[in-house]
């Protein structure tokens, strides 16, 4: 995840909306991931 938030940041400062719209979009599906496998995780 670190990757794509040092991805962010330079996008962020080459101020290109669409590449940080992409990335924020790719911590979004990295965190619902980790979020699953824990709930999944503790229910067995």
């Amino acid at each position: 995840m670190s990757l794509y938030n040092q991805k962010r940041k330079e996008a962020a400062r080459s101020q290109d909306d669409e590449l940080i719209a992409y990335y924020m979009g790719k911590m979004d599906d990295m965190r619902n991931i980790a979020k699953k496998v824990t709930l999944t995780a503790k229910e067995d």
